[in-house]
This record gives C-alpha cells, structure tokens and sequence, in this order.
C-alpha cells in the first residue's frame, strides 16, 4: 500500500537571492488526500495538479499553462521510460556531484522508481508576517504505484550538467538543500529532513541537519508548519502527456502524483540562489542510499540578476530618451570592494550591440554596479560625479542599471573686419583679434552656462560646452558697428547687437558663427573757407576719440580719396559755420562723394 506525500506548503515571503541546490528526498509510500497550504494562497497543494476554484492559489496545470503569479517555472521536465538517465551504482547524496554517474541502462531499478515527469516552482509572499519569505514547490509523477519509493528533489547553487561521458559537471556549493521525508506503509507523512550541503563536518558529515519536522503530512500539520507533502489518494487528470505503467493514459492513478512544497526563508534564515533543479528516487530513507533514476537536471534561475544597459545621451540631460542610441563595448562591473575601480576577480563585461550586459545567478543584497570611463566621454547618468550606482536585489528578476554618457559639443567662428560692410569676409579683409565673444545659457541637465573667449590673431573662436540650449553674443567694442548677422538673438543686453541661439547635441560640432565689423569715424567738426572750399581749421576724431587740428584734409581721409573740396561743399555754410557730421562708415571716398552729413 503506498503512503501519500503531502509536503504542507507553508509560504515565507522571500525577498533576497534565490535558494542553493535543494534535494528533497520523500518517500512515496501511500495515497492521502492533502489540503492547499495554509493561508497563504500562493499555490494548492490539494493532491491533484489541475487548478480548484474554491482552492485560492495556482495549480500545475495553471504554470503548464503558461499562467500563475511565480518567480521562476522549471515547466514539465520529461523523463518517461525509456529514458536515458540513470543513476550507476555508487552514486549517493553524501557524494559531490563530481562523483555521480549515470547511464543509458536501467539496471535493476523498480518501476515504482521510474520518473516520468518532474517540475518545479519558485514564489515571493508578497505581503504579510511573511512578505519576502521564497517558497518553493516541487513535484513529480511516477511510472508505476506497486510499491513504497522513495523520491528527492535537488535544488543547486551552481550550474549542474551533463558530460557525454556518463559524469555530471559542476560542484555543491555550501548552502545546497537537500530535504528527506518519510512517508510510511500507513499513509501518514511521519517527518521530513532538511539538510544543508556543508562539504564537511555536519552533523552528517557533508550533509548538515536543518529542519526535522513530525507529522508533516499535509492535511495534519499544524499552522506552524514550514513543510509538508502529499500524493493524490484517488486517479487524477495529468494536464500534460503522461502514460503509467497500468491504467489508462492521461490520469495519475492513486499514489503515482506526489506534491510538495517548503519555506525556504523560514528553515535557512535567508533566501539562497538557485539556478538548477533535479528530481531523483532512492533505494532507502537513509542518507546514504543508492541513487536510482533521475529527470533533469533542469535550469530554474530563481536567482536575481543586474542588467547594465548603456546609452548615448545625447542631449546630456541624464536620462535615456526616446530615439536615444545604445553604446557598444563599454565596460560594467559589479564594484565588490566599493572603490570604483575594475580589480582582478571584480565581474564585468562588455555591452553588446543593444548597450547590456547581463550578471546572473546574483543572491539578494546591495551591489554597486560601475562602467569603466573612456576618453572622451563624460557621464551624465548617474549625474553624481562618478560612475557607480547602488542597487539592492531581492530575490529572481532582473534590475536594469543604465548609464548615459555624452561627449562635448563645440561652438565657433571668426571676428573679421568688415571694410565694406556687406557682411561677408571677403578677400583683403582681415581678422580682429582681442575681442570678447560670450556664450551663455543652460546645459542638457538645466545647470547655467556662462563662457567667455578672446578671438585670436585670425579672428577665431571656440566654446566647447555639454549639450544644451546657447546664445552666443560679442560685446562691441567703441568705434565699431555690427555689420554681420543682421538678424539672430538679440544681444542687447550682452554686449550688443545679434548673436546666434542653437541648441547643441552629444558631439555636435556647430561652426560659422562668424560676426563681422566696421569702423567709424565718429565725428568730424569741420570749419570751411565757402569762398575758396579750403579748410581754415578742423578737429577729426576717427575711430578712437583722438583729436587732431588740421589745416588740411588728414592722410586717413585722403588716402581714401576724401578731398578738402569734398568736406567743404557738403557745407553751404559761412566761414564761421561748423559742419558736423555723424558717424561716418569706414571705406574709399572719391571727390564725386558727398560724405553724408
């Protein structure tokens, strides 16, 4: 008669990393009718694998489905017979795995040890005494019910495998479960075993007592329970293919459905990684039995990860926008020692073509996660002055870190002098050096921007600035007027005239913002002969505020072809008269010219 397993599923909230490799290890022994667990509601375990309208919580057949509210789903880990995948003799849970075999043949291992399906499911309590605890359900079906089994479940730290030579890959870690129950000739689920892989000095040996716990089936464990069991008592449906040994296809016969469930928070005190699941049978309860067949091992990542993602934030504002690029071949690590810096045996990678990379099989807890700085580029996300931000992981999920880095844009022109005023640098017209241009405004983070430069021997200037909104202005200088542009900001308060508004991006190189000038004269008083259009006596101020008597057109105007007859006919004045005229643009006067007054 077989005894009926009902793990009573008591749910912690778990919050932090993942559980380590967890072998459950329960003997199937009778049929019983087992009751949900508890009142948490996260998952039934009623002794059938299809989902109960007055039972609250998911079901197998809910997950099979592709529903339910888990963290983590090994889904449906097939090894009906024949399978190749057995256990060899001497392989034992006391052993590390590097010491387990397996093989193709069957051997003398029983019916009623024959896994045909085996699945596993990871839950977070997500409010109450319990929010945060990580639960984890098990389960499996069996090929035929003529006898006692018993079976286990693995749970692993560390990626587990299988070599083509009949060896397994990877190795315990501290902190792998592996959980013993007993279920009895008379139906009853006496007590159930929790023990931790330790490697050495346990209680037994490799293998550290835990949790020991009496009475553990299901339908009469106490509230306090953190685990229970149970085997379906009457045929159930199988939600996936399933064929036994005898009966027909598609119904689990009594005692072939076995169900449990665990709180990992509550018996380790912690929530541990768990990255591979394996079912297996057992020749006995002991600790030391043989191994017989096994279905997996399957991945179930119910561990957290961090994923950097890296982006081009062009207008430098700190945060990563729309139509804003990836950046490939950048450096994340995870700043063990909090200084910054990659040091040898720190994780990191390179960012692929869509900006992430991805660390894995990470247990909960605070992790600093930093890029490696590459010239020039300067980070804008995070906008604190370094290149690390802090993030703290709970258990399974994914947490994004971005980081948005921008290279300097570059605003410049010439200053040139501007003789005929036709706002163009044409050939002959020189540069102006020592005169001030200024740029101002906000950056892409809304921090204020003031600059100055002085143009240099040929006229030219430069800003380099983080992206952002500018107005780029000169300050006049006395004896000059803008010619050049005629239209832009308006500079009036910033030293006059117009000047250039732009918003600049990531790198942008923005040029041709060039402003041109002319000289004045400002003021010529001029005391004329009428009779004879000669000068009797002048003041001229050209362009500075120098003064000079003249009794004669100057060599600064008459080079320029201005004539005495020319300054003087343009006053119908007396001889007493003074003519004074306003500012007077820079260029070549012949004697047709009348200087305008």
């Amino acid at each position: 008669m077989l005894a009926r397993f009902n793990l009573r599923r008591r749910w912690r909230a778990w919050r932090g990393a993942v559980i380590g490799g967890l072998v459950t290890v329960l003997t199937i022994i009778a049929v019983v009718q087992a009751l949900a667990v508890h009142d948490l509601g996260l998952f039934e375990l009623d002794g059938n694998a299809t989902d109960e309208s007055s039972v609250a919580g998911d079901d197998w057949a809910t997950l099979y489905g592709g529903g339910g509210n888990k963290v983590a789903f090994t889904g449906i880990t097939v090894d009906k017979p024949p399978d190749a995948t057995y256990f060899t003799q001497g392989s034992k849970d006391t052993e590390d795995i590097p010491k387990w075999r397996y093989s193709a043949t069957k051997g003398g291992i029983p019916d009623k040890d024959e896994i045909t399906n085996a699945y596993a499911a990871a839950y977070i309590v997500p409010s109450g005494p319990k929010a945060g605890h990580l639960i984890i359900y098990f389960g499996m079906d069996r090929f035929a019910t003529d006898g006692n089994a018993n079976v286990g479940f693995w749970f692993f730290q560390n990626p587990v495998g299988l070599n083509p030579d009949g060896t397994f890959s990877g190795t315990h870690q501290v902190g792998d479960f592996l959980i013993l129950s007993t279920f009895t000739q008379g139906g009853t689920v006496p007590t159930i075993q929790v023990y931790e892989w330790v490697g050495s000095g346990g209680s037994d040996g490799a293998l550290n007592l835990k949790f020991s716990g009496t009475n553990a089936d299901c339908t009469t464990v106490g509230s306090g329970d953190d685990a229970c069991a149970t085997v379906n008592s009457s045929p159930t449906t199988a939600p996936w293919a399933y064929t036994p040994k005898s009966g027909p296809p598609g119904i689990f016969p009594a005692g072939g459905f076995f169900e449990g469930g665990i709180d990992v928070t509550a018996i380790f005190g912690q929530n541990i990684c768990v990255t591979r699941f394996l079912a297996e049978t057992r020749s006995s309860q002991s600790l030391t039995a043989t191994l017989h067949d096994f279905a997996g091992p399957t991945p179930f990542n119910v561990c957290a990860s961090i994923t950097g993602h890296k982006y081009h934030d062009r207008n430098g504002n700190g945060q990563e926008d729309t139509g804003e690029p990836a950046l490939s071949g950048w450096t994340i690590f995870l700043d063990a020692n909090n200084n910054g810096a990659l040091d040898q045996g720190e994780r990191s990678g390179t960012t692929d073509s869509g900006g992430n990379v991805t660390f894995a099989n990470l247990t909960p807890g605070t992790y600093r996660v930093c890029e490696v700085p590459q010239s020039g580029w300067i980070t804008s996300d995070p906008g604190d002055g370094t290149n690390c931000k802090s993030v703290t992981l709970g258990l399974a999920g994914t947490v994004t870190v971005k980081f948005g880095n921008f290279q300097n844009a570059t605003k410049s022109g010439r200053k040139f002098n501007d003789l005929n005023a036709n706002g163009t640098q044409d050939a002959g017209e020189a540069g102006l050096s020592g005169w001030e241009i200024h740029l101002f405004g906000t950056d892409g983070r809304g921090n204020s921007v003031h600059q100055h430069a002085t143009t240099d021997s040929t006229g030219a200037y430069s800003f380099t600035v983080p992206p952002g909104t500018y107005t780029v202005c000169e300050t006049l200088q006395p004896g000059w007027t803008q010619t050049f542009p005629t239209t832009g900001a308006d500079c009036s308060a910033h030293g006059g005239g117009k000047g250039y508004s732009i918003t600049l991006t990531s790198g942008q190189q923005d040029t041709d913002n060039h402003f041109g000038n002319r000289q004045l004269f400002k003021k010529i008083v001029i005391v004329c002969n009428q009779d004879t259009n000669t000068l009797v006596e002048s003041q001229v101020t050209l362009g500075a505020t120098t003064k000079t008597t003249i009794s004669a057109v100057p060599s600064s105007l008459s080079g320029k072809g201005v004539s005495a007859q020319d300054l003087c006919a343009a006053f119908p004045t007396n001889l007493s008269d003074n003519g004074t005229f306003g500012d007077l643009p820079a260029g070549t006067y012949t004697e047709s010219d009348k200087i305008p007054k």
